[in-house]
């Protein structure tokens, strides 16, 4: 089972990295190569290896991620018909909510952040009542396949100088 998944995953990279490197190809943090990206897949030789792998993936790959992340989502929201529909039904209730001055319910009244904050509770809530366990399955297979890409993959120098460089500018 576990082979299987990183054999997905890594046809999901292979897939996702042409595709992004046709819309984005003039960004610095773009693999051109599909070849030297598998190829720069090596296994860590200590935790402090596998750690310091993570945070200067994390830093260079944060919008490769991002989009992974949002295209394992949307699959998942088109191909369970009970989340979309869960989905549509909040983002009635929200232009509801946003288009009245107040929410009464019998006695209270609640205007601003607290009808903010209740829209919130109540979204979250049934989220998880109806989809719950789509929300853990989308978190975790989203999490697993960053967390494997950014510990078994070494950036070469000119990714690392360009973090570097990233990081002085911000001081």
């Amino acid at each position: 089972m576990f082979i299987l998944f990183i054999l997905m995953f890594y046809f999901i990279v292979l897939i996702f990295d042409s595709v992004v490197v046709k819309v984005f190809s003039n960004c610095h943090n773009v693999q051109l190569n599909v070849i030297e990206s598998i190829a720069a897949v090596s296994r860590p030789r200590s935790f402090n290896e596998v750690r310091t792998r993570v945070e200067l993936n994390l830093q260079y790959y944060q919008f490769n991620y991002i989009a992974l992340c949002g295209l394992i989502t949307m699959i998942a929201i088109l191909s369970q018909p009970s989340l979309l529909l869960t989905l549509i039904v909040l983002f009635g209730l929200w232009l509801y909510t946003m288009s009245v001055e107040a929410i009464k319910f019998g006695n209270f009244e609640l205007r601003g952040r607290q009808k903010s904050m209740a829209y919130s509770a109540f979204a979250i809530v049934l989220l998880f009542l109806v989809n719950g366990s789509t929300i853990f399955t989308l978190v975790g297979l989203c999490g697993a396949a960053v967390l494997i890409h950014a510990a078994l993959h070494n950036l070469t120098d000119d990714e690392q100088q360009s973090i570097e460089m990233a990081s002085d500018n911000l001081v």
